[in-house]
């Protein structure tokens, strides 16, 4: 597995520059300890990692399609959008049910804790909606559609790990996708 480590002082160091001598890596140690929430999280075998598609992702891996079926995605975001509450219901919203029901009476939602953190993670099914939003999301709706998500919140701000697609592929890497929310750790 692949294990990714993510530091998000040493980002806003080298983003917005230290005071001082000039040299970041010795101002950094100077500050002591590195501050609370550096996540970490380990990739399960199988996925495969890309090059983000949009400069809002902190990364997105590729969910292989198994028996014929296409890929799915899992997108990686960090410190944007708003709570969890409000991330849950823009996410139900981009999904409709077959009988008119809203995707927010269907969901599996669940928190769970994992080390110190208050993960939490839903599952959904339905029809993926055609995107209102240019260049994102998929240009026509889509049925057969699943979306499993996780959002953790940390001192140093939120991430959500969203993965969409067929409901077939998500469903077969679904076990690898909760052994991946519990490989969480904070820095």
């Amino acid at each position: 597995m692949k294990r990714v480590y993510i530091f998000f002082s040493l980002m806003i160091c080298i983003g917005i520059g230290c005071s001082g001598s000039g040299n970041n890596s010795e101002n950094a140690q100077m500050s002591g300890s590195a501050p609370d929430g550096h996540l970490s999280f380990a990739a399960p075998a199988g996925w495969v990692e890309e090059q983000p598609s949009s400069t809002m992702r902190f990364t997105q891996y590729r969910l292989p399609g198994q028996d014929g079926m296409a890929a799915a995605e899992l997108a990686v975001f960090f410190n944007i959008g708003g709570s969890v509450e409000a991330n849950l219901q823009r996410w139900y919203r981009q999904f409709s049910q077959p009988d008119g029901r809203s995707t927010s009476d269907i969901a599996e939602t669940k928190k769970i804790a994992v080390e110190n953190l208050e993960v939490t993670v839903i599952y959904v099914t339905g029809t993926y909606l055609a995107s209102s939003m240019m260049g994102s999301g998929p240009t026509s709706d889509m049925p057969g559609y699943a979306m499993i998500a996780a959002m953790v919140e940390t001192s140093q701000g939120p991430w959500q790990f969203k993965a969409t697609g067929p409901e077939k592929t998500l469903n077969y890497w679904r076990e690898s996708f909760d052994e991946f929310v519990k490989s969480f750790t904070v820095q």
